[in-house]
């Protein structure tokens, strides 16, 4: 690494893992900034102006920073965003008594938006919402310094809770730990320095950023286990039966890491094979469905479009006719 990183974090816990794993010095100016040759981590607080303000304060004294990273919890704003995944971040909004009109850019996939106070309540919801998938209480902020600097930003989110609730601040606490960790072991494995020599480009599809580090790792991972090249696997069959099919490349994306985490592990392949037969009947009249309770319950989300009264009726005929029995079974671990 030439320069120095700037890690930038809201609270103490959410940073213990790193400070204890970079074995980070405190500054002696400033209790709230640590560093060593190659880190630089600063505590900012939680606000606009406090984590703006400490930020720029940080880049003064390290003018030579080559990124700056923002880490930490932030809460989930619809249903879509999993509490305890991390989440790459796209687009920067920031709203305090009202929506602030200057926004920031990143290299991830989720919006976010910044509030200018604490989420306690669902009064604020829909206000948000608008703006952003997830909310945090500091990264415009960092976001507004590291522009002003003209250093690249970019931002990792562990989804410690749903928003709106007052009793979600406890839970949020005795979960810093466990993100402080996660966060760790995500930012050692971005390797920043090698993204641009490790992104694959294939004609027909369309990896994300998190996809592209997925990507990489599975490829390393596969080439181990069956002592071939890394590249071999994207001029697989499968990568042009992929291409035949009349699938988005966003799609095609998806699928291909799925064959290759089936390839890593054949249980995995298994599972997805008896969960395809399982769902076939809705599948064939076009109803989406998603296990979203993962292992934790067996929940299904059913999804589906209609044009008319008659479509309506035949997709709600198919979901009667679905045997829940069946999949209730499979996810209990009664059927193999």
């Amino acid at each position: 690494m030439s320069a120095p990183h700037l890690l930038t974090f809201a609270h103490r816990p959410e940073a213990d893992a790193f400070l204890r794993h970079f074995e980070l010095v405190k500054h002696h100016g400033f209790d709230w900034l640590y560093s060593n040759d190659k880190i630089v981590l600063a505590i900012t607080g939680e606000g606009i102006q406090e984590a703006l303000s400490r930020t720029a304060i940080t880049l003064g004294l390290f003018p030579k920073t080559s990124r700056v990273i923002n880490l930490g919890v932030a809460g989930a704003l619809n249903d879509k965003i999993e509490v305890g995944k991390i989440y790459s971040i796209r687009s920067i909004f920031a709203c305090d008594d009202r929506p602030h009109f200057k926004s920031f850019q990143s290299d991830g996939e989720i919006d976010l938006v910044t509030s200018g106070s604490r989420v306690l309540t669902t009064a604020p919801l829909a206000k948000l919402k608008a703006m952003g998938q997830i909310v945090d209480r500091e990264v415009w902020g960092v976001a507004f310094a590291a522009k002003e600097a003209g250093v690249k930003l970019s931002s990792y989110k562990y989804i410690s809770d749903k928003a709106g609730t007052i009793e979600a601040c406890e839970p949020v606490k005795a979960m810093a730990a466990i993100a402080s960790e996660n966060l760790l072991e995500h930012y050692l494995c971005l390797n920043f320095d090698q993204i641009q020599e490790d992104t694959y480009n294939l004609e027909g599809f369309h990896f994300t950023f998190t996809q592209q580090q997925e990507l990489k790792k599975l490829l390393h991972l596969l080439s181990i286990k069956f002592d071939n090249e890394k590249e071999s696997w994207l001029k697989s069959e499968k990568v042009q039966d992929l291409l035949e099919q009349k699938i988005t490349p966003k799609e095609r994306s998806k699928e291909l890491i799925a064959y290759l985490r089936e390839n890593l592990d054949q249980f995995a392949s298994k599972k997805r094979e008896q969960l395809n037969n399982i769902f076939s009947s809705l599948k064939r009249a076009q109803v989406e469905v998603q296990e979203i309770g993962k292992a934790e319950t067996s929940d299904l989300k059913i999804t589906f479009s209609f044009s008319d009264q008659k479509g309506l009726e035949q997709k709600i005929q198919t979901v009667s006719n679905f045997n829940f029995e069946r999949y209730y079974r499979f996810w209990r671990g009664e059927e193999s």
